[in-house]
């Protein structure tokens, strides 16, 4: 695999409502256009790297691969229809934790989750406006306003949160025009970063807007191409990616919300959709909609500077039931839910293969999801 065409320029970045930064990280740039697409043929060679996990029908619990998941000590924690169901590192059920409702320790409505570094189990709530904590056993431990309506939420070294406000249509008491916020562990504003001149713009929304490793925090807006290293009080963009003639543009974005979603829906723009990042990798999920639909799974090698990029067309198996990794690991393994269908639906080629996967840890088709693991390593990138 040839090493893509970077530019890397440094970059001094000010964000308004943030405090200057003089920091000279680089930030990478990858032109869209000039990525090579990985061969369809060489896909089979993906499952040599990948590990299956049957998740166990206890309870007659079935996972659907649109849940959340969190891994802690070796565990899987998957968050479904207001439930938080542990899994062990060999797929057996564990757990149920029920934490929606109307009591006052419960949450209404489940908008994001996280697993502390003490193991605690934190919920973010749109509806209820405010995170709750509870430890990994279910016992609730304390509620924190949040000050804003966020759509996604991650921890900062000091006990504190960042939140990502997105496109808020029915916020009535807005708090200043700006993406990310950075809230104390009581709920006070601390920073804001990533302004905007609008009180109802188009920016990220329901997924997953933040990526953590070490004591970094990356925070992505899908539609701009960028992906943000968030520092104390400001934001500096690591990685930034042109797409081109399928870039959204600012005067698009500056539109109503209906005539974006048009706009969007029918002009085939890429948007950053899923991303992961590790001391080692990037993970990104680019999204082309249009009459074209596809979805791109992009990795790239921070330290060697190599990538891949593989693509399937949105309505494929693969596109359809491998979906988006929910998590990269330390370990540098990438972590999908696949539902039991899509060992049916794939390719024939593929089919046999991951036949064989399954009879080495005896396992037949399950009827529950499928935790599958990817592990990403130099003979990934030279076998592909």
């Amino acid at each position: 695999m040839k090493n893509p065409l970077i530019t890397v320029v440094i970059l001094i970045f000010a964000v308004v409502s943030c405090k200057n930064n003089n920091s000279s990280e680089k930030t990478v740039e990858f032109s869209f256009s000039k990525l090579q697409v990985v061969d369809s043929s060489k896909y089979s060679s993906l499952i040599d790297h990948i590990s299956i996990i049957p998740l166990d029908t206890a309870k007659k619990i079935f996972i659907s691969n649109r849940s959340m998941m969190e891994l802690f000590n070796g565990k899987y924690f998957i968050l479904q229809k207001g439930n938080i169901y542990e899994y062990n590192e060999i797929g057996k059920f564990v757990n149920k934790i029920p934490i929606m409702g109307r009591g006052p320790n419960e949450v209404i409505e489940t908008t994001d989750f996280l697993i502390d570094t003490d193991g605690n189990l934190e919920i973010l709530s749109i509806i209820d406006q405010n995170i709750t904590k509870y430890d990994n056993s279910g016992k609730f431990i304390e509620k924190i306003p949040t000050p804003v309506r966020s759509y996604s939420f991650s921890k900062t070294r000091d006990g504190g949160y960042w939140l990502s406000k997105g496109a808020i249509y029915f916020d009535v008491n807005p708090v200043g025009l700006a993406q990310v916020y950075k809230i104390d562990n009581k709920g006070n504003i601390v920073a804001k970063c990533l302004s905007r001149d609008a009180i109802d713009f188009y920016g990220p929304l329901v997924e997953k807007n933040f990526s953590s490793t070490g004591n970094r925090v990356y925070y992505k807006n899908m539609l701009d191409g960028r992906i943000y290293r968030l520092l104390d009080t400001s934001a500096i963009i690591s990685y930034s990616f042109d797409f081109g003639e399928y870039q959204i543009s600012e005067d698009v974005l500056k539109l109503d919300k209906e005539k974006i979603v048009e706009i969007i829906m029918k002009s085939g723009n890429i948007s950053i959709n899923t991303f992961h990042v590790n001391e080692n990798y990037l993970y990104a999920c680019f999204m082309k909609e249009g009459t074209e639909k596809k979805i791109n799974h992009f990795l790239y090698d921070i330290k060697n500077k190599n990538y891949l990029l593989i693509s399937f067309r949105s309505n494929s198996p693969e596109a359809i039931y491998f979906n988006t990794p929910k998590l990269l690991t330390a370990d540098n393994e990438l972590v999908f839910i696949v539902e039991p269908e899509f060992f049916d639906e794939i390719s024939e080629k593929n089919r046999q293969a991951f036949s064989s996967k399954l009879k080495s840890i005896n396992s037949s088709i399950n009827k529950n999801a499928y935790i599958l693991k990817l592990q990403i390593d130099d003979s990934l990138f030279k076998n592909l």
